[in-house]
């Protein structure tokens, strides 16, 4: 009886998740055309755009941090094995 009853359960639970899988397409489908309407039916003048990017702050750009990979870059391109400007084996490292 139990393995019936799970059977039926399982039909139904199969049956509202499909009704609410299609009412969910149907609503999310309503809900994109509107707002493609509302942005079609927007048509903002210059003037009203250059307000709008004056309520907004501007973003400010934060300078790359130093990492410890980039200071040894640094480290390698000035020292004297590597701006010397050509091959001198008395100024290799050993």
């Amino acid at each position: 009886m139990a393995r019936y009853s799970l059977r039926l359960f399982s039909i139904a639970f199969a049956a509202i998740a499909t009704a609410f899988a299609y009412v969910g397409e149907a609503l999310s489908i309503a809900i994109s055309s509107l707002a493609r309407s509302a942005v079609a039916l927007y048509q903002p003048t210059a003037r009203e755009t250059l307000e709008l990017d004056r309520l907004v702050a501007p973003v400010t750009v934060l300078p790359a941090l130093r990492s410890r990979f980039r200071a040894f870059i640094d480290r390698l391109r000035t020292h004297a094995d590597f701006s010397s400007g050509h091959f001198d084996p008395g100024r290799m490292a050993a």
